[in-house]
């Protein structure tokens, strides 16, 4: 049972760190891709908590997104991941991605968009948010993103997977960040 929900938490931070990296769907207009300039400089970073809860075992599940580089077309995001339990030892993943600065979108590798809508969402120490919400599904995992609406950046992500007939919800939630507009 300990090493399947190891392999569980492995899945998840890989499933994670991928998703979060890959951007190629939406085209943004030059208003918003000023605004999203707030976080294109070397050192900008973004802080993520959850947890996954089931009948027996609880995980913590920690995100950083960072940009570690850029030149005039494109951003270097790089991804560290984690997922920590009482029982086993803590996974990580680290994934680095060149994102293209006029193409933003965090449309994960291997799903397909089913939804976008706009939304209104609740940010711990910001307040209420207007955001994109991106819906994406596979086989695997379906994750919804709550992109911020201004700064084109992640205010929320939402996973859902199902191993062993039991569904896992994770939700990634903003913690911290030196991001003008999310600090």
């Amino acid at each position: 049972m300990r090493k399947s929900w190891i392999i569980v938490g492995f899945t998840i931070v890989l499933a994670i760190s991928i998703s979060v990296l890959i951007i190629e769907y939406q085209h943004i207009d030059n208003t918003q891709q000023s605004m999203a300039e707030s976080w294109m400089f070397k050192g900008a970073y973004a802080t993520y908590e959850g947890q996954i809860n089931s009948i027996s075992t609880q995980f913590s599940v920690n995100e950083t997104i960072q940009v570690t580089n850029l030149n005039a077309t494109h951003v270097q995001i790089q991804t560290n991941s984690s997922i920590a339990t009482s029982f086993a030892p803590t996974l990580s993943d680290q994934t680095t991605l060149w994102v293209n600065k006029t193409n933003i979108n965090f449309q994960p590798k291997g799903e397909t968009l089913t939804e976008t809508y706009n939304t209104k969402i609740t940010v711990r120490n910001i307040g209420s948010r207007d955001c994109i919400a991106y819906d994406y599904t596979n086989q695997a995992i379906n994750a919804t993103y709550y992109i911020d609406q201004v700064l084109l950046w992640p205010v929320r992500i939402v996973y859902a997977t199902t191993f062993e007939n039991q569904t896992y919800h994770i939700e990634f939630n903003l913690k911290g960040t030196n991001i003008n507009g999310l600090n």
